[in-house]
């Protein structure tokens, strides 16, 4: 069980979860094209390691691969020509002048070519303040351990202990001092390896765990209410992540749809997305485009002449 596991061992499945979390939480804010074989694989190679291509194999047309840019000449933009791809199988494919190459589409995960090593960052802090929570509870339980100065008197104490557990009530020999250490409470050391004073702490660790939960979410354009203080807020306050909360996904956005589009892909936000680019009254330049010329067309009414004609 988990409860006997080593805390090593128990850090590690902490931050392979909450890993995993997030990875689950990344596959909603897109949507690709159904061309593609587990388009899920392709978004989770683009965050993990930044670069990743669709290439044909004899699994798909367009499958997801990794993907280094090393070998062959430069491009203008310092990038090399020659693009070498690994499938799951381990199987190497090479392509040359990838740019301009009909075989592959070379995806970035950002215009940078970055991966996404703030979401492993945050899986860190969020496990170290589950570690902190953990160790912070047990110490919030009462222990104090009575130190007997024989083992007749501690007989007495630990027989007395599991009575006042129990309930029981009985009746006791005055052949050892106990009368006297009932008596003068003081005569019986106690050590006391917790203090649960300090428990009061444990509310802060859970602020903390809120609000980088929080924060990791509102970066990957799920924003969460986590009001960043302990007190009451406004609407506005509250609101004030929206539109930090859309730019990864709009970088992200943006890396992908011009490949995609080119290799005659479709891609677009999930409803999710696109939910809180309206609420913002956010949105992009091709479906503004878009909305702005079917709004400058005249509308001719049924029987009205054409000017045109």
């Amino acid at each position: 069980m988990y409860r006997d596991l080593k805390a090593k061992l128990k850090q590690r499945i902490s931050d392979c979860e909450y890993t995993d979390i997030f990875r689950n939480f990344l596959t909603t804010l897109f949507v690709y094209d159904d061309r593609i074989y587990r388009p899920e694989i392709l978004d989770d190679i683009l965050h993990d390691v930044g670069i990743a291509a669709l290439i044909k194999t004899d699994t798909s047309d367009y499958t997801p691969v990794f993907c280094n840019l090393a070998g062959g000449k430069r491009y203008a933009d310092g990038l090399f020509t020659t693009a070498i791809c690994y499938d799951a199988c381990g199987r190497q494919y090479d392509f040359r002048d990838w740019r301009d190459n009909p075989d592959i589409t070379v995806i970035f995960n950002t215009p940078l070519i970055t991966r996404d090593s703030w979401i492993d960052k945050n899986v860190s802090i969020l496990t170290d303040i589950d570690t902190s929570l953990q160790t912070n509870v047990i110490f919030s339980r009462l222990k104090p351990i009575p130190i007997a100065r024989d083992s007749k008197t501690r007989s007495q104490i630990d027989e007395s202990l599991n009575d006042i557990q129990s309930g029981r009530i009985k009746t006791i020999l005055e052949d050892v001092t106990f009368r006297d250490l009932a008596t003068d409470k003081k005569l019986i050391d106690v050590l006391d390896l917790t203090d649960v004073t300090k428990s009061q702490y444990i509310q802060y660790l859970l602020h903390a765990y809120d609000f980088v939960f929080s924060r990791t979410c509102m970066l990957m354009g799920l924003d969460t209410m986590d009001n960043g203080k302990q007190a009451q807020i406004t609407v506005d306050e509250m609101a004030r992540h929206d539109d930090v909360s859309l730019l990864m996904p709009y970088i992200w956005y943006t890396a992908r749809k011009k490949p995609l589009g080119k290799a005659g892909l479709k891609f677009d936000y999930s409803d999710i997305i696109k939910s809180r680019f309206q609420k913002n009254e956010i949105k992009d330049s091709e479906s503004d485009a878009e909305t702005k010329e079917s709004e400058s067309e005249p509308e001719i009414k049924e029987g009205e002449p054409d000017d045109n004609n």
